[in-house]
């Protein structure tokens, strides 16, 4: 532990999530991501990580998670330095690659069911499946694709707010993918705990109505009259915007209930103008950033 911050110093792994001992940088830094990857990097002065080795990092709220080394720096001089990036554990997924073309889910085969399918192509197994909120029965196709991409589209089509969660706890790490949570985590009051709000409106992406496209071409290209009342389009507050309009292509698809879904969720989010809120606190000059840094400057060294 950092006998300056009470922090507990961060946990280098081998391979094989094997521990190895403790590190001590002189600097850490980590970017969490609602949507994969979330990043992490370390300095660290006469100590080395190597290349895919595993680093469970800490905070002052508790475990961070534990990230993998991708590309590690070192400086030789009169003290030798070694800069760190890591990506989260979630990244081992990339590991593998689905070849050729693969169709999965459909009628009878629930989300939880993909999920586990497409898990269970793991060469090593890293992860396990944990929680799945959802019972779509969604049918899915990739084309020489990594498995991470595979999995993170597996939600695509979905109208509900969804989040991915992971336990770094334990090993085989467990994957969730659960339903968003709804309720208030953090009430934010103007002139209490946040001293500016500046709003921004965008409407360059806005598109209030989209025709969504999937496999085929030409006259033969898929569309979702068959599922959508004999109307090739969806649409979304065009009271209010008026119609904006753009196609939603995505060949993959080969199933017409499938595509109205996806482009369902598509058009959620470019059927209303952004609205960006941008927060600043004023305690002790702390910003709200996607970015939250932590830094053990000098830490005192327990070897």
């Amino acid at each position: 532990m950092d006998m300056r911050s009470g922090i507990p110093l961060p946990k280098l792994y081998d391979f094989d999530m094997k521990p190895i001992g403790r590190l001590h940088p002189t600097k850490a830094g980590y970017d969490l991501k609602l949507t994969p990857l979330s990043t992490c990097t370390l300095e660290l002065a006469g100590e080395s990580v190597k290349d895919g080795q595993f680093v469970e990092l800490y905070d002052a709220f508790g475990d961070v998670g534990v990230f993998r080394a991708y590309e590690v720096a070192r400086t030789r001089g009169t003290k030798e330095q070694e800069q760190v990036k890591l990506e989260h554990a979630f990244a081992t997924l990339g590991d593998t690659v689905i070849p050729g073309y693969f169709e999965f889910g459909g009628v009878g085969t629930t989300t939880r069911s993909v999920l586990a399918q497409l898990l269970a192509k793991q060469r090593k197994v890293y992860w396990v499946l944990g929680d799945c909120d959802f019972s779509y029965a969604y049918q899915y196709s990739v084309e020489n694709e990594y498995l991470i991409n595979a999995i993170l589209s597996v939600p695509g089509p979905f109208v509900d707010a969804y989040q991915w969660e992971f336990d770094t706890s334990v090993f085989p790490f467990v994957l969730h993918l659960r339903k968003a949570p709804t309720h208030v985590t953090m009430e934010l009051r103007l002139n209490r705990n946040i001293q500016t709000v500046k709003q921004t409106v965008d409407r360059s992406e806005l598109r209030t109505r989209l025709y969504p496209r999937g496999y085929g071409e030409g006259v033969n290209q898929l569309t979702i009259r068959s599922v959508n009342g004999g109307v090739d389009y969806l649409e979304k507050n065009t009271a209010m915007y008026g119609i904006i309009e753009d196609i939603y292509p995505d060949t993959k698809i080969t199933d017409p209930a499938t595509l109205k879904a996806a482009a369902q969720a598509v058009l959620l989010i470019a059927g209303i103008a952004m609205v960006c809120f941008g927060v600043w606190r004023g305690e002790a000059a702390t910003v709200l950033s996607k970015a939250i840094k932590l830094c053990l400057e000098c830490a005192a060294r327990q070897r």
